[in-house]
């Protein structure tokens, strides 16, 4: 049968549309694109929900010696006015100071214009506090086992500029040097200044020497209405240390397995059954302890 020219062309060219491989994609590539846009949106309520959740806000990146005693040394006496330096790249200020045996004191530091400054803690030369994380306003805590002097070192490990020092006393050393007084507590209290300041201690400090990788535990028995934090340190040869909250049978709350030696675990437990807290040494071996933190939900 004869086609008309006009029909013929007209069929020719809907077959061709069906072979145009743009064509193939079109349907697909709508789709997804609408996927996308429902997943941006999603995102986009997700993140407006934690951003409404004042729980989320992070704390504003402090700019005085006051803002940082505030924040990471809440309850402590400042001893004297700051002290103020103006330090090159790489260069140290070491100021001293007098310490009495059973008090705990804290070196606190802030620049403007350095943007990393450490702190380290001598006494005889040997290393008993430090914060060498990379900021501008460090915090080192220690508790001094006898009257002696301490060298504080303040070091512009990036940048130049102007800083800060000032120093501070626990008014409740007595309460916070019942344990050992030595430089794994003087870590244990750094790291739950810095990360937990506002949590009370639970029970005496827990200790375990570990001389290989391996796991031990340590017991919670919650209350209600109550969140637990677990925090762990080691002395300089544990490299990295997990831990896991668990209950009886196997099942995981809670877990911090990130390559570092200053763990920190949280849990919230629905009930009143005892749990463990695995700390698991993964790389290095030595001392490592840990406490027990708690607070009102």
């Amino acid at each position: 049968m004869h086609t008309p020219p006009r029909q013929r062309l007209e069929r020719e060219r809907r077959h061709d549309r069906r072979r145009d491989p743009r064509r193939r994609l079109a349907l697909p590539v709508a789709l997804a694109g609408g996927a996308v846009a429902a997943l941006i949106a999603s995102s986009a309520l997700a993140t407006d929900r934690i951003d409404r959740d004042e729980r989320s806000t992070r704390p504003p990146t402090p700019t005085t010696i006051a803002a940082v005693a505030e924040r990471f040394l809440p309850g402590w006496r400042q001893l004297a006015e700051p002290l103020h330096y103006t330090l090159v790249q790489a260069e140290n200020a070491s100021p001293t100071l007098q310490v009495r045996a059973g008090t705990c004191y804290a070196a606190a530091a802030i620049s403007n214009s350095i943007q990393d400054i450490d702190i380290r803690i001598r006494v005889d030369g040997r290393i008993v506090a430090q914060d060498v994380l990379f900021d501008a306003y460090p915090v080192a805590q220690w508790c001094a086992r006898a009257d002696t002097t301490v060298t504080v070192e303040l070091r512009a490990f990036l940048g130049a500029g102007t800083a800060q020092l000032a120093f501070f006393e626990d008014p409740e050393s007595a309460r916070r040097t019942d344990g050992p007084l030595d430089e794994l507590s003087n870590r244990l209290d750094q790291h739950i200044a810095r990360s937990a300041p506002r949590w009370t201690p639970v029970g005496d400090q827990w200790r375990n020497m570990y001389e290989q990788p391996g796991v031990t535990s340590l017991q919670i028995s919650p209350s209600a209405d109550v969140c637990y934090a677990v925090v762990a340190v080691g002395v300089s040869t544990v490299r990295d240390i997990d831990l896991s909250a668990r209950y009886p049978d196997g099942s995981e709350r809670s877990h911090d397995v990130g390559a570092d030696a200053t763990p920190l675990v949280v849990v919230c437990p629905d009930s009143s059954e005892p749990f463990d807290v695995r700390v698991a040494v993964t790389l290095g071996h030595g001392a490592v302890a840990a406490r027990v933190l708690s607070r009102p939900r």
